[in-house]
């Protein structure tokens, strides 16, 4: 079920256009092995926008905690079953929210689209983004600039949405433990889980930099802690090293590339940074146990 929800959601992306992002209100997805091939595919926001105002690390904890416990508290309010709504995020992008449950509990949400809100919205943001986050406001204004004017089909968004969520609920329900959840969502409201934007961060840096060489020393220093930190945070809350999870990551990329264009294969592996056509061509014998061109084949 997780490969096929990824298959629909990745058709959405390339042929509609659609930017699609995933919230993990409790970290439980991003850890659970049966859901956390969908949360690594989409736990990044794909905006240039969002990328900006997620570079400033005090930007990136309040997007992370701040924003996410707002959001978590508000789709717990609506109810269930709650059937999404188009709202505006604390950094002025406009986006369809479709929340995701456990039983009755909020436990994430799917979020598509990226459109610009109402003008003096806009401007409110930009000046509170400059004073309390230090950023450039003429910088902002440009980058916000390439936002879509209008979200696309919300019929259709609706529709797509509704299906994704009660797919993760599936998931969630069969591979997450009611007792996983309650510790879960004991340590979040309770704050004792303080390294959870610094995971998250490290998985932006390393979801946005897959085409070039990255080193651990790279991912600690965009997460502000040591080599020593990073590495045990990605062994104790993912259960994979640093260096392994890069290599899924470029596979799960590639794997992307070969069913959704036309690319050839060497210049996948070059976007993907693997370097080479045989060195990907070796790590989909050994991951994947048939070559790129085979598994193209098998999945176009």
């Amino acid at each position: 079920m997780e490969q096929r929800l990824i298959n629909n959601i990745e058709y959405c992306r390339w042929n509609y256009g659609w930017t699609v992002t995933i919230k993990d209100f409790y970290g439980l997805m991003l850890k659970t092995l049966g859901v956390s091939e969908v949360m690594k595919s989409y736990i990044n926001h794909e905006s240039a926008y969002c990328l900006l105002v997620k570079s400033q690390p005090r930007a990136f904890s309040h997007c992370v905690i701040t924003s996410n416990k707002n959001l978590r508290e508000h789709l717990q309010e609506c109810g269930e079953p709650f059937k999404g709504f188009v709202g505006t995020c604390w950094c002025g992008i406009r986006e369809f929210v479709m929340p995701v449950y456990y039983g009755k509990t909020v436990i994430g949400a799917v979020i598509v689209g990226v459109a610009k809100c109402e003008r003096e919205r806009q401007i409110t943001t930009f000046e509170r983004l400059r004073q309390e986050f230090g950023f450039n406001r003429e910088q902002l204004e440009s980058v916000y600039a390439t936002l879509n004017e209008e979200l696309p089909d919300l019929a259709l968004i609706r529709h797509e949405t509704e299906g994704w969520s009660l797919a993760l609920q599936l998931l969630c329900e069969r591979f997450i433990d009611k007792e996983q959840l309650k510790t879960a969502i004991r340590m979040t409201d309770s704050g004792q889980d303080p390294h959870g934007d610094k995971l998250n961060q490290a998985i932006l840096f390393i979801t946005n930099h897959l085409s070039e060489p990255i080193t651990v020393k790279q991912v600690a220093n965009a997460c502000y802690c040591s080599e020593s930190s990073i590495a045990h945070l990605f062994k104790k809350q993912m259960d994979i090293g640093i260096n392994a999870f890069i290599i899924g990551e470029r596979l799960l990329l590639a794997k992307r590339m070969l069913i959704h264009t036309d690319l050839t294969v060497a210049e996948i592996a070059a976007r993907c940074g693997f370097g080479s056509n045989k060195y990907m061509t070796g790590m989909f014998k050994r991951k994947i146990g048939i070559t790129p061109t085979e598994f193209r084949a098998q999945n176009r």
